[in-house]
């Protein structure tokens, strides 16, 4: 078991994205996929999860750099609300 299993307690899965890519190595892209797109699928709402044309477009801009994800603006249907 990965050493990073054993003390794995992210405040969000968006915490739990950049977490498994750093602690994992697993690429961002597909981490982010992990915690936005396969929950979508799972529960049914197609038009959310990716950044695609047609999608529903809810979208946030963060920032990692200090070891902690800070959000700095947020969209949601394509249109600036935070």
């Amino acid at each position: 078991m990965p050493a990073c299993w054993t003390r794995y307690a992210p405040v969000s899965l968006l915490e739990a994205a950049f977490q498994l890519s750093r602690e994992l190595g697993i690429p961002l892209p597909r981490t982010i996929a992990m915690v936005t797109l396969e929950p979508a699928r799972m529960v049914g709402l197609s038009d959310r999860g990716s950044i695609e044309p047609g999608q529903r477009a809810d979208l946030l801009e963060v920032d990692a750099g200090a070891g902690f994800t800070l959000t700095r603006q947020v969209w949601r249907e394509g249109v600036r609300i935070a």
